[in-house]
């Protein structure tokens, strides 16, 4: 390497060196083969399990050292290629908190094309109308990308992921299933062995006064509870032991220990109040209840004065109970006579409850794809004609996604139209909705697969930085390093 030294004091440049273009760059230190390599430490593990690495090969440097190599990596990234199939879908900034954030993926190179920091459509919209290339654009049933699609990319054609369509109508026959829990109980007999089925039971709404469908859901289970526990109770007064009544009805052995020991069915868990929810003041709502104070507006007012911050559909929730027992006082409703001891000493046929979250998934799966065991509860579900047709739907929607046509999936929504099935038909209305965007799905190959790939990736970087890192360095980490 040449260095020379000027002598004429008219120049203001004294010394001239020359230049290693493909070596080292412009008052370089190190390098371009070394710091290629620290930015590939950095960027497969960060700082602090970089600096390790790095002090094992003999690389002497900090692990902020590494994450600035990393970041002025990407800030320095050329102009991506042209990008006309995208996929898009959001992550979450943090497990069970509403922060989320946009991961864009070019489909037909597989790689990461872009990360924003927020999940709305004008983010989404502002990134499509700087890559006016975009033709295709693969998403999920997500109606914020769908908004961002239309607006930043009119003429673009969204296609919807299949795999969230087949979740959506099992999650609709689940709903239904919810409602019919009366074609849930299939007699022990009907199987040869005995393997556990487990009852699940669904979350609570969080919020909100409950229509009449959740209702009668909310009902229904209890309902289901109580009878359950009843056979138990019945077994025992038939003289069989526990062992023996978790064989014959598949409960677990704990839930039969604890109800072996109790009188009466236990009562549902309820969360522990907080100030502001209406069950903190259950006692002074029922005092000003009892004194006249019925009317919503006037309770609410009351409330607040001894220091209730909540909302008035909570309070309108709690009251509702109080009620329909003021409407059942005035109907002078006779209560049913509990069962004598003769009564429970019968006879109690075990009966296996399957939860509707089981039946929905069964009901979703190919005959071949079905143990033993789940075949026999499918084929006493669908002794029941609406079962048997949810099955049918969903089974020829799953084909039609795979090898149909646009022509046979209209023929489905038809199809479903008529079958009555309350769910199916808020299931259809939504697809129609985005009509466009699922006849492109039957149309074309393209799905969201590699997004969730590329997504489970982000997540192992941010359990890797512990949450610590902002999104300058995760987006850094998360988009291909450049060559």
């Amino acid at each position: 390497m040449g260095r020379w030294r000027c002598h004429n004091p008219i120049c203001k440049r004294k010394i001239f060196c020359q230049r290693l273009p493909g070596i080292t760059g412009k008052h370089a230190q190190e390098t371009n083969r070394f710091t290629e390599m620290l930015q590939s430490v950095g960027y497969a593990l960060g700082g602090r399990a970089g600096k390790r690495l790095g002090v094992r090969l003999g690389l002497r440097i900090s692990g902020d050292t590494l994450l600035r190599r990393v970041k002025r990596a990407a800030r320095s990234r050329p102009a991506s290629t042209p990008i006309p199939v995208v996929g898009v879908d959001e992550w979450a900034w943090r497990k069970g908190y509403s922060g989320y954030g946009t991961i864009l993926v070019d489909l037909e190179r597989g790689i990461v094309a872009d990360l924003l920091p927020d999940r709305s459509a004008a983010g989404f919209e502002k990134w499509l109308r700087e890559h006016p290339e975009v033709r295709i654009i693969s998403r999920d049933r997500d109606s914020v990308y769908a908004e961002g699609g239309y607006g930043g990319a009119p003429r673009a054609e969204q296609v919807a992921d299949r795999f969230h369509l087949v979740q959506n109508l099992i999650k609709a026959v689940q709903t239904e299933l919810e409602h019919r829990r009366h074609h849930l109980l299939i007699p022990s007999t009907e199987f040869l062995r005995q393997d556990t089925i487990a009852a699940v039971v669904p979350s609570q709404q969080r919020w909100g006064r409950p229509n009449p469908r959740q209702k009668e859901s909310r009902r229904q289970r209890r309902q289901q509870k109580e009878e359950l526990f009843g056979m138990v109770k019945g077994m025992q007064a038939q003289g069989m032991r526990a062992f023996e009544i978790v064989k014959v009805t598949g409960i677990s052995r704990g839930r039969v220990d604890k109800w072996l020991r109790l009188a009466e069915c236990p009562p549902q868990n309820k969360m522990a109040p907080r100030p502001g929810m209406p069950e903190a003041f259950r006692e002074e709502l029922r005092r000003l209840w009892d004194q006249g104070c019925q009317n919503g507006k006037k309770l609410l007012e009351e409330v607040r004065k001894l220091g209730y911050i909540g909302s008035y559909s909570g309070l309108v929730s709690l009251v509702s109970e109080w009620r329909a027992e003021r409407r059942g006082a005035e109907k002078a409703a006779v209560p049913a006579a509990s069962p004598s001891t003769e009564q429970t000493r019968q006879a109690v046929t075990p009966m296996r409850h399957v939860s509707p979250q089981e039946a929905a998934a069964l009901l979703s799966k190919p005959k071949p794809m079905l143990n033993e065991r789940q075949r026999k509860i499918v084929e006493f579900l669908k002794r029941t004609p609406d079962l048997a047709t949810m099955r049918h739907l969903v089974l020829s929607f799953r084909t039609i996604l795979r090898r149909g046509t646009v022509g046979t999936l209209k023929r489905w929504i038809k199809e479903a139209e008529k079958a009555g099935i309350t769910a199916i038909s808020r299931f259809v209305r939504r697809l129609k909705s985005d009509r466009a965007a699922v006849e492109n799905a039957v149309a074309y190959s393209w799905s969201n697969g590699p997004v969730e790939g590329h997504i489970n990736r982000l997540k192992a970087v941010k359990r890797q930085m512990y949450g610590r890192a902002g999104f300058e360095l995760l987006r850094s980490r998360v988009l291909p390093l450049a060559a």
